[in-house]
Parts: structure tokens; C-alpha cells; sequence
């Protein structure tokens, strides 16, 4: 299984980022409206990478109570705990539950932190393709053109 690292997430911006994924939405929408695959798939696979970034971003920011701190049970050691309410999260952030999602389909969460799976997001990118054509050429999921059972009346 190849890993990538996340790369230098110091330098990323989170509010970027998301403004990237909402303008790779729409185009989305746009070039399936045009029965464009070529833009479907360039606005598909743009918003796979900077999700699977931003989960790597949101994952060093956010942190599980129960998983930093201190050793010990005291008040000094929870001190130092970051909670998502204490957080420095965009504003426009999609929340634990779609991160959670995003990180099971692009990512693996290591010792040192979240970094994206290569093997994952070529599989989500293959994926993204075939539903591409799929939508442009108005073919239902998992329908294969002319298999389609046909039905005789008698």
C-alpha cells in the first residue's frame, strides 16, 4: 500500500481549501449539465485531492480529548487537550461527520497523523471517472449498455 504524506500543512489554507471544494461542486453540476466527461472528471478529481488535504489539515487541529494530554487524569493534564470547540476551524468547516467520511475513502490515519492513501485515491479517482461517463452518456449505475432484460408480452 503506497502512503503519501500530507505535505508541508503549514502552509495550507484551510479557508482555500474549502472555497476550492464548493467551486469544484459546482462545476460539477455545470459540466454534467454540458455532458462534458473531460470537465466532469478534472472538477471530480479536484475536489477528491483538496478533501483528502483538508482532512489531513483538520486531523492536526483536531484532536480527540482522550487521545492528548497528559498521561495522568488531573486537571493539569487536561489543560493542554484540544477539543473541536476550542479549535481554530474555518467557519464554512463540513463538520466531524463528512470528515469522518472523507478520511475512511482517501486516507489513513498513521502514528504520526492522517496522510493520504495513494491506493485509496486511485481507486476513488477510477471510480469518479467511470460515473463521469456514466452521467454524460445517461447509462444507470451497474447497467452495462445492452444487457437490459427485455420483457415479451404474449
Amino acid at each position: 500500500m503506497q502512503q503519501k504524506p500530507p505535505g508541508d500543512l503549514t502552509l495550507f489554507d484551510p479557508d482555500k481549501a474549502l472555497k476550492t471544494i464548493a467551486v469544484s461542486e459546482a462545476g460539477e453540476k455545470h459540466w454534467a449539465r454540458a455532458k462534458d466527461a473531460t470537465k466532469l472528471f478534472e472538477a471530480i478529481s479536484a475536489k477528491i485531492k483538496v478533501q483528502a488535504e483538508y482532512v489531513c489539515w483538520r486531523d492536526g487541529e483536531v484532536m480527540p480529548s482522550q487521545k492528548v494530554g497528559g498521561p495522568g487524569t488531573n486537571q493539569y493534564s487536561k489543560r493542554g487537550r484540544i477539543s473541536e470547540l476550542k479549535s481554530d476551524l474555518p467557519a464554512a468547516d463540513p463538520g466531524a461527520l463528512t470528515a469522518h467520511r472523507w478520511r475512511k475513502r482517501f486516507c489513513l490515519k498513521g502514528e504520526t497523523g492522517t496522510i493520504i492513501d495513494q491506493d485509496k485515491m486511485q481507486l476513488a479517482l477510477d471510480d469518479a471517472k467511470a460515473r463521469a461517463l456514466r452521467v454524460v452518456e445517461q447509462q444507470p449505475k451497474g447497467t452495462e449498455r445492452g444487457t437490459r432484460a427485455v420483457r415479451f408480452q404474449v
